[in-house]
């Protein structure tokens, strides 16, 4: 077809020939082109825009397009004429959306911006609690779906079937690994092991916190006596453990129970002594009194008026009574004539009527009790205080006697503590037995009757007769015993199979499956069973083996507590989250290309 120019051309020409016709076709063929508009050039949008400009559109597109899902959402719970006032989109608008919206989503800046955008709208659903878990990811994941706009030719429902497959993928990969991990990884290396053990100590403790607090800072009181976690931690699901532990493996506690028992009983020994050691101790005080209450009946005593007041007391006349009756058992006599025949008192005599005051006074047919008990008692003081001013010798033999039969009681009470909590026929053997920790604390609690009981003295205190040393060392073997048994009886009983099969058991709390699937490995010649034992029956020989090893140390039970519950690396959980986000926000990327 010709141009205008050369349809003018040839208008000319048809004109200079007269050729009326021809110029009036060329000329109405001219005006009909003329008239005709050239299609001008499509409009493009981002025309001029900065690369920054499209990338931040293309990500103000994310956030907005969830408003506009969010809108369509509501549209289609509202009565129309309420959604219409409120400007709610329509499909149509959803579709003329996109329409405008195409030009910047064909710009590489755009696109990236777009799914920047998507992900940082995605991203705080992160921090909703069980965002990691398959079945909270799945949940999130269709709700970023169902958030999208639709379009004509879109589908609400595969939009959120998208979104929670897409958001459960990264929590089922994680779950994968460490089921993976779990299975194949741990149970074979050294350090896998110990972490499946350290994490059977966690789970089993109650208080996994505070029970690594007290292995840490906690020790026994008896010297050698070596507390095992379950003992020391005070808790009871440790203990359990432990006890299922010691059931399966009674030979990796027996050196230790052997040690402990024997720590207790030398301790007890300690105090008590030996029957050459207490011998020892009664000859020295006799060889030192003996020159003393030798050179003391040997004296004479002058009695003063003072003193013969005295004698006139009920208390003194009781006494003179005793007195004579104990002179007349050794073949003599007991009055206030010297042997020269002058008046006076031999110390011999006096010692004499010394006893039998004490006899009176602790005879209950003598009546002396209460506030007349007090008043002899009194007497008692008044009288050795004469004694002692005019027979000095007396005074230091009484002293001495005192201070050197303190080791004695102590060691009298030590050894009636040692047969309270050493049963007869145990007695000196090595062979082991079950202590008597209860009567022991019982005659702690009452100390001050068993030191009356053992001396014979009826003003003995336990605290005066012994050490503040052996008073800790006494109250040491208590609480350790009471320790010990604390741990045989705490808690509930922890299942066989936590320490028999720890491999399987740790694969079942990794894959987040109920307890009651492990009983499937205890099927007499069951598939399981036999499986179980093919795989893991070496790794968890010596897995029990590290358990046994870590609780007979508090300090290793202690960092095995602690690393357990060691959280992920803060690398780890950043990436983690991130990958969990850009999940959620597929949905939205996917949408954003429409």
């Amino acid at each position: 077809m010709a141009d205008i120019s050369q349809l003018e051309n040839a208008l000319r020409n048809a004109d200079a020939a007269g050729d009326v016709q021809a110029a009036q076709m060329l000329a109405a063929e001219i005006r009909r082109q003329r008239s005709v508009v050239a299609p001008s050039k499509p409009i493009d949008p981002t025309e001029g825009m900065s690369t920054s400009q499209k990338f931040l559109a293309g990500a103000g597109k994310a956030f907005v397009d969830l408003g506009r899902g969010a809108g369509q959402l509501a549209r289609g719970a509202l009565p129309e004429s309420m959604a219409n006032s409120l400007g709610l989109p329509t499909t149509a608008d959803i579709e003329e959306s996109r329409r405008l919206d195409a030009p910047l989503m064909r710009t590489g800046a755009g696109t990236i911006g777009n799914v920047a955008g998507s992900v940082a709208a995605a991203l705080p659903t992160v921090f909703v609690p069980g965002a990691n878990t398959i079945g909270g990811a799945a949940l999130l994941g269709a709700a970023q779906g169902a958030l999208q706009p639709v379009g004509e030719k879109d589908s609400r429902l595969q939009n959120i079937g998208t979104g929670a497959l897409f958001g459960a993928a990264v929590p089922t990969a994680v779950k994968a690994a460490q089921i993976g991990k779990a299975a194949l990884i741990d149970p074979i290396t050294e350090a896998g092991r110990g972490r499946i053990v350290a994490k059977a100590l966690r789970r089993a403790a109650s208080n996994p916190e505070q029970a690594a607090q007290n292995l840490a800072t906690r020790t026994a009181a008896t010297p050698g006596f070596e507390a095992t976690a379950g003992q020391l931690a005070d808790d009871a699901g440790l203990a359990s453990l432990e006890r299922a532990a010691r059931a399966i493996q009674p030979s990796e506690f027996g050196a230790v129970d052997t040690g402990q028992q024997a720590a207790l009983v030398n301790a007890l020994r300690n105090v008590a002594g030996t029957p050459e050691q207490r011998a020892a101790a009664v000859a020295a005080r006799e060889s030192a009194t003996a020159p003393l209450y030798e050179a003391a009946t040997k004296a004479t005593f002058n009695p003063t008026p003072e003193f013969e007041a005295l004698m006139q007391r009920p208390s003194m006349q009781a006494a003179s009574r005793a007195a004579s009756d104990l002179a007349a058992e050794r073949g003599g006599t007991f009055g206030a004539t010297l042997p020269n025949g002058q008046p006076g008192y031999t110390g011999q005599s006096l010692h004499d009527l010394k006893m039998g005051l004490d006899t009176a006074i602790m005879d209950p047919q003598q009546g002396f009790m209460g506030a007349k008990k007090a008043a002899a008692d009194a007497t008692r003081n008044e009288f050795l205080s004469q004694l002692e001013a005019q027979i000095p010798e007396y005074g230091q033999a009484r002293q001495t006697f005192a201070e050197m039969s303190k080791p004695i009681s102590q060691q009298d009470i030590g050894q009636e503590l040692y047969n309270r909590f050493v049963p007869a026929l145990a007695d000196a053997t090595t062979i082991p037995f079950k202590s008597r920790a209860d009567a022991l604390a019982q005659a702690l609690r009452n100390g001050d009757q068993l030191a009356k009981s053992v001396t014979g003295m009826k003003n003995a205190k336990l605290e005066n007769i012994m050490t503040p040393e052996q008073m800790a060392s006494l109250q040491g073997v208590v609480s350790d015993s009471a320790m010990r048994a604390a741990a045989q009886n705490a808690g509930r009983n922890v299942g066989s199979d936590t320490v028999q099969k720890m491999a399987m058991s740790n694969l079942i709390n990794e894959a987040g499956l109920p307890s009651w699937i492990g009983s499937i490995a205890r099927v007499p010649s069951g598939y399981a069973k036999a499986a179980g034992n093919f795989l893991y029956g070496q790794s968890d020989e010596a897995m029990r083996n590290i358990l046994a090893d870590t609780l007979r140390d508090p300090k290793k039970t202690a960092e095995a507590l602690r690393n357990a519950g060691v959280p992920p690396s803060k690398i780890a959980e950043v990436l983690r989250m991130g990958a969990q986000g850009s999940a959620f926000a597929l949905p939205g990327i996917i949408q954003g290309q429409q």
